[in-house]
């Protein structure tokens, strides 16, 4: 009798076994079922969310790379318009240098009331042994000044003389002349009432050259450049009696012309001066 018991109370706790495991794989399968259903539901909607979010920022760099080819295509034409911008300038300027080709200024001529400046170039071509009528110019007048001794201004500077000659001729030798009006000054054209005081006679440059061609003069100064002159409008470098001339059309050929110096050069000690071709 109690082995029976004994086998009954084992089949009990078996069968209890069974039931009780069958529950809890059922409870467990539907709670599992519940939190994968959640997890899934949440991973769809970060996977919806991270293909929009990738959507975008592929529409994004799409746009990018348009909007980058676009501002290359920009940067072409601005700089090709920049180009032609600075050709026109250059060929203008060209043109306007060439109208000049006939023309020279005298400079340091007190502005008297009532002057003919006719009157004045033919004076100063009798002084410097070139004789000069009213048939060899064309024209001649006065241009303002870049200082009128207004307030701040350091000096006052007379309005240049500007003078076009009928022929080459007369102002290829008048230029030419110019060594021995260094001996005079404004008294010997009978103008040294206020003072005497020096005269120039330059050639007539463009005012984009002229600005040039203070640049290549600061520039000579500061590489020591022996030489610096002008030929129809044509500006020229030359370090010495022993280099070529350079010739200077921008202030990137002044740039370029930077790395030839050496540096026994730099600290050299040579005389330097002006030298202007006769034409």
């Amino acid at each position: 009798m109690e082995q029976e018991k004994t086998k009954m109370e084992a089949m009990l706790r078996s069968i209890l076994d069974e039931i009780l495991e069958s529950k809890l794989t059922a409870i467990l399968s539907s709670i599992l079922d519940a939190k994968l259903k959640t997890y899934e539901e949440s991973m769809n909607f970060y996977n919806t969310k991270f293909e929009t979010m990738k959507g975008k920022m592929e529409g994004l760099e799409e746009q990018a790379k348009t909007l980058a080819q676009e501002n290359g295509r920009l940067r072409s034409d601005s700089a090709k318009m920049k180009k032609e911008i600075s050709d026109l300038r250059s060929a203008l300027d060209e043109q306007a240098q060439y109208t000049r080709r006939d023309c020279l200024e005298i400079r340091g001529v007190p502005v008297t009331t009532g002057e003919d400046t006719n009157v004045i170039v033919k004076k100063i071509g009798a002084l410097i042994d070139v004789d000069i009528n009213d048939t060899d110019i064309s024209i001649s007048h006065r241009i303002p000044s870049s200082n009128h001794g207004a307030s701040g201004s350091t000096s006052f500077r007379h309005p240049a003389i500007v003078v076009k000659f009928t022929n080459q001729k007369n102002r290829d030798l008048f230029y030419k002349a110019r060594s021995k009006w260094k001996s005079y000054n404004t008294s010997d054209i009978g103008l040294g009432c206020n003072g005497e005081s020096k005269m120039y006679i330059q050639k007539s440059l463009t005012e984009e050259k002229r600005n040039l061609f203070k640049s290549c003069l600061k520039f000579r100064k500061d590489q020591k450049y022996k030489f610096i002159w002008t030929y129809y409008g044509v500006i020229y470098l030359r370090h010495n009696e022993h280099t070529p001339a350079s010739r200077i059309t921008s202030v990137r050929d002044l740039e370029k012309l930077q790395p030839r110096q050496s540096a026994s050069e730099s600290t050299s000690t040579t005389t330097t001066e002006v030298f202007y071709q006769p034409i």
